[in-house]
């Protein structure tokens, strides 16, 4: 299967959006450079593909992105067998008088629904959704600030005006009557607890037998010198499969030499993929080619990532943190007992510092959205610190690992983003989510050899918030791309000026945030360096978007 695609269903209100509708899909797939394969299903249903690669795609089977669907005919399947889509997946299917997707239920399955009162719209693609239903898509300023605190827009709303992200585990049916949406795999039901003594071999279980069912026979690993890449391979070998494994970087790089030395002791073949670094021009055309796969909710930059030849998917680690306490191991409670106001404060705490100086309304609501992903978290039946772990799985999972699928005619495979792993990770005792108890079990039962020392904790309460927060969320004293700015001085201007000076970037932030970000940025603050490329990604998005609402 490919992520090299948009899966999108449109249902026209009457005969005289149907015109619009073709426009639009036709616009859509040039601003792609790409091709759109479609066809109606009655009267007013449209669905289709926009393929990027330019080549044609039948439309006589279903259609899938990301993942090989568990289930190939969504349209008449029961709830009970949709759940067989715990993947990272989206299953299109054209029928006689109807069109059916479906969002998988494991990581980044998001779909995404616009609405403009004649067309309703859904894709695998928030700007796809929006421009469909009402032929333009526009960044939205407000939701800006949440992206570069979170790196991530969560709760309900997107990156995109108007396009609104659909619940985990949906299937959305069109046909000429209707249009109905359906949860079939309620987020209570997702994120039962496991009993404590039972969850690390009910995660460990379903771990192994889902890298069965999804690895294929010679995957390739992504691999680096964390503990969830390790465990993964680990896992891998216990089910007799030899991976390929890959690390992105320089050979000085700590992820590139623990990896190294990984894959060596596990006796796998590795290779080191470098990274293109790209200079002035032609690093700007590519971050305009990004944005519109990624839909600005990256860093950009002026480095391009390769891949290994003939990739047919990659596993990745990615979800493991949901049994690690990634929100708030840190902080290392002393107790499971939280309340919602303890939770999102904390969390608050921890995300607040990627915009200091920003404008006070920008803060507040960026306490309100927090607050938003707290209280649905606590929805699916999780209290105390556990709750954070939900909001881990079904925000950041979902909504950060979306914008960070990479464009390519391959999937992706997060190991430990299915329900079942993450409810059994989320289920363990608090001790053990705040010292890697479950990676280590695993490593020490499978591959003692590669098992980590005890971890040494500081204890409650004695570390600032800066030594609090999770190492990739720590401000950085220097730049990562350092000297080689140098060489890229209309790219750094382009920062400097054309992203911190736009009024998508001073309005929501302010112009305070965004003149201190900038004299930052130019002496070299590694900080404010991530915040001003993370910036770039909407300011980016929506030159590109001027170009597509111009087209329809």
């Amino acid at each position: 299967m490919s992520l090299d695609r948009c899966l999108f269903l449109a249902r026209a209100g009457d005969a005289g959006e149907r015109e619009p509708l073709a426009r639009r899909i036709d616009a859509l797939a040039r601003w792609h450079g790409g091709a759109a394969s479609w066809r109606r299903v009655g009267e007013r249903v449209a669905a289709g593909v926009v393929r990027y690669d330019d080549r044609a795609e039948s439309l006589d089977g279903p259609l899938a992105f990301g993942e090989e669907p568990a289930l190939a005919h969504p349209i008449d399947a029961t709830p009970l067998e949709l759940r067989a889509l715990d993947g990272a997946t989206a299953v299109l299917e054209l029928g006689a008088d109807r069109a059916c997707l479906a969002g998988g239920a494991g990581g980044p399955g998001t779909l995404f629904a616009a609405s403009s009162g004649g067309i309703d719209a859904w894709s695998t693609h928030a700007v796809a959704a929006a421009y469909l239903a009402t032929g333009r898509a526009r960044v939205d300023p407000a939701a800006i600030p949440e992206q570069l605190a979170a790196e991530f827009v969560g709760g309900e709303r997107s990156l995109i005006e108007g396009a609104r992200p659909l619940s985990t585990a949906v299937r959305i049916t069109a046909g000429d009557e209707r249009a109905a949406t359906e949860d079939y795999w309620p987020a209570a039901e997702r994120w039962a607890a496991v009993p404590e003594a039972e969850a690390a071999e009910h995660a460990e279980r379903h771990l192994l037998e889902s890298l069965t069912r999804r690895a294929g026979e010679r995957p390739y690993a992504s691999l680096t010198a964390g503990l969830d890449s390790r465990v993964v391979a680990v896992a891998l070998r216990e089910l007799g499969i030899a991976p390929r494994a890959f690390t992105w970087g320089e050979a000085d790089w700590d992820d590139v030499r623990g990896a190294a030395d990984l894959a060596r002791r596990l006796g796998i073949a590795h290779e080191v993929v470098g990274i293109e670094w790209l200079v002035d021009a032609e690093a700007l055309r590519e971050v305009q080619r990004q944005v519109r796969w990624n839909e600005g909710a990256i860093q950009v930059g002026f480095g391009r990532l390769a891949w290994p030849r003939g990739m047919p998917g990659f596993v990745t680690g990615a979800g493991g943190e949901t049994g690690r306490a990634f929100y708030y191991r840190d902080l290392e409670p002393g107790t499971e007992h939280a309340g919602p106001e303890e939770l999102a404060g904390a969390l608050v705490r921890l995300l607040e510092p990627r915009l200091a100086g920003a404008r006070r309304e920008a803060l507040d609501e960026l306490a309100r959205s927090v607050r938003g992903w707290v209280d649905a978290a606590g929805g699916a039946g999780r209290d105390g610190w556990r709750t954070l772990d939900v909001v881990y799985g079904e925000q950041r999972v979902r909504r950060w690992l979306r914008g960070m699928l990479p464009r390519l005619d391959a999937p992706m495979i997060p190991a430990f983003a299915t329900p079942e792993i993450g409810r059994a990770l989320a289920s363990l005792p608090l001790g053990e989510r705040l010292s890697d108890g479950f990676h280590r079990g695993f490593l020490a039962r499978h591959a003692p050899d590669l098992a980590p020392a005890p971890a040494a904790t500081a204890g409650p309460g004695r570390r600032g918030l800066r030594d609090r927060l999770p190492a990739r969320l720590r401000p950085q004293p220097r730049s990562f791309l350092g000297e080689r700015w140098h060489e890229r001085p209309e790219f750094r201007d382009w920062i400097a000026d054309g992203v911190l000076g736009s009024p998508l970037v001073t309005e929501p932030l302010g112009e305070g945030w965004a003149g201190r970000t900038r004299r930052r940025f130019m002496a070299g603050d590694g900080h404010a360096e991530a915040m001003a490329l993370a910036a770039a990604g909407p300011v980016a998005l929506a030159d590109a978007l001027a170009e597509l609402n111009a087209d329809g």
